[in-house]
This record gives C-alpha cells, structure tokens and sequence, in this order.
C-alpha cells in the first residue's frame, strides 16, 4: 500500500524521537569547541491540537570559524541511507517569532556526505512549511566528498533537520512539528 507521507516525527510520544526510535540529536559547534548550542524540549500541545511537538532554542554565536546550531532526526532505524526519491519534499509545521531565521536540511550520503539546505520563514502561529526537494541547495561539501554533484533527488538520505540560517547570529526559539515527505 502507497501512501502520499511518510512521517520522519510526530514528537507525540513520551521522547524525542524521529520514527527510527532513535533521539533528536541537538547538534553544534560547542561539540567541536565553539560556543553555539540547541537545546531541545517537549511541548504540549503541538500543532493541530497534537499531542505533542518539538521546541528548539538555539544560540548562534561567532566563536567558531563556521557558527552553526542545529536538530536533526535520523531517517531509518540503522541509520543507513534511504530512497526517498518517490517523495517530492519535506513538510511539517512551524512556529517562531524569529521570521525567516531558519533553514530545513537534509544529509544525504552517496560516496560521500553531502548537506543540503533550504531556507523558510515563519510566524508566531502554527504554519504549514512545504519544501520541495529541488528548493534545497548544497551547502560546502564535507572534507573528502565528491564535488561534482547535482541537485537534491531524495536518494539516499539519512537525517532531516531544522538549523538556524546561514549568516544569522544571536538566539532563536522554534517550534516544529509533524516532520514528514510528501508526494
């Protein structure tokens, strides 16, 4: 049976998972020694009267060569790369007072791992985000990836994640949830 989602995290449950059963993983330059940081917590209720949704603060500070704070949630249980070519994008919904201050990722790993971003805006209300995949764009290949690479197709992809943009500093708060592909 072919359905039209296929939901990567609802956050409705008792932790912070994605649909692989493995956690969001909060993910920053303070790990490599710079001073940026995302920190995440539960809230209730979520979007659409949901049990549950994803609140991320981040601090983005220029204590690092590259700042960068971000939450990413692993696509399949093994962590292995997934085909998810027959999807046309990402969804979810999202909320913060800090208007177009973030950017959705997906890492997609095929000899080599390759970041992809898309940057969207927000508002203080619960709002539907649709990212087709051929919005997002490479950002600077990983050390030793292949540099000869085309656009975004969905095909082997391993996390989805929600990061604060490029060039932003400062503190941000978002809300996510219902993580999901569409066709």
């Amino acid at each position: 049976m072919q359905t039209d989602t296929l939901r990567i995290a609802d956050f409705d449950g008792a932790n912070l998972e994605s649909r692989s059963g493995l956690a969001v993983w909060p993910y920053a330059d303070d790990q490599f020694g710079g001073t940026s940081d995302a920190k995440v917590t539960p809230i209730r209720p979520g979007a659409r009267a949901s049990r549950g949704a994803l609140h991320v603060a981040f601090r983005v500070t220029d204590d690092w060569a590259m700042p960068f704070a971000g939450v990413w949630m692993i696509v399949a249980k093994d962590a292995q790369p997934t085909d998810l070519a027959a999807y046309r994008g990402i969804r979810f919904f999202a909320r913060s007072k800090n208007g177009g201050a973030f950017a959705a990722g997906i890492i997609q790993f095929r000899g080599g791992l390759r970041r992809y971003f898309a940057e969207f805006g927000t508002t203080s209300d619960w709002t539907l985000v649709e990212l087709p995949f051929e919005k997002f764009k490479l950002s600077a290949p990983a050390p030793g990836s292949p540099t000869n690479i085309g656009s975004m197709d969905g095909k082997d992809i391993t996390s989805i994640g929600v990061s604060v943009a490029p060039e932003r500093r400062g503190q941000f708060e978002l809300d996510i949830d219902e993580v999901e592909c569409y066709r």
